[in-house]
């Protein structure tokens, strides 16, 4: 996310951004600025955050999946295998090596999940760890993870208190 914003700011001459995220980039964008980088890296280059369906991933993985179950040591197989991120402009010229090394299911869960804009393999995991925690929490390490490790520290969206964030969801958003 600071990449992104960054960029942008530097092209537009260095005037304050709105930034409109949908879907899994809200989740990214509400984990930032989380963090210190609300005040250090957001404040001076963002007016306001739009978030369109936003979500948590406090929700069924199977739903975006095709109902193929994708968990964690399945993400952390395609980061050892050179794959971070998922979709993008080339995900359809990259998807036919990707799949000669993965099962039928994961190639058909990979296809229904590539459709669209790119998401990070680690996005999509700290997606898929918040939906079977059933809330939203700072990312626990892969391999902590597969050992049984679940808890984390919550984000903590009340330390939200600097850069306004508008909120647009229907309610049948997942």
């Amino acid at each position: 996310m600071p990449a992104f914003v960054d960029k942008i700011y530097e092209e537009n001459g260095q005037e304050k951004l709105y930034v409109v995220n949908t879907s899994l980039g809200t989740s990214a964008s509400t984990y930032a600025l989380a963090t210190s980088l609300e005040e250090e890296f957001f404040e001076p280059r963002v007016h306001k955050i739009i978030q369109l369906a936003p979500c948590s991933g406090v929700v069924e993985v199977l739903e975006f999946t095709a109902g193929v179950p994708v968990g964690v040591e399945l993400l952390l197989g395609l980061i050892q295998a050179g794959i971070y991120y998922i979709g993008g402009a080339d995900w359809n010229s990259r998807l036919p090596a990707i799949c000669a090394t993965q099962s039928p299911e994961i190639c058909q869960a990979l296809t229904y999940a590539g459709q669209g804009e790119a998401n990070s393999v680690m996005m999509q995991m700290h997606f898929v760890q918040n939906s079977e925690v059933k809330k939203f929490q700072q990312l626990v390490e892969p391999v902590a993870w597969l050992g049984g490790l679940r808890e984390a520290a919550p984000v903590e969206l009340s330390e939200i208190n600097k850069i306004p964030i508008d909120f647009f969801a229907h309610k049948n958003d997942a």
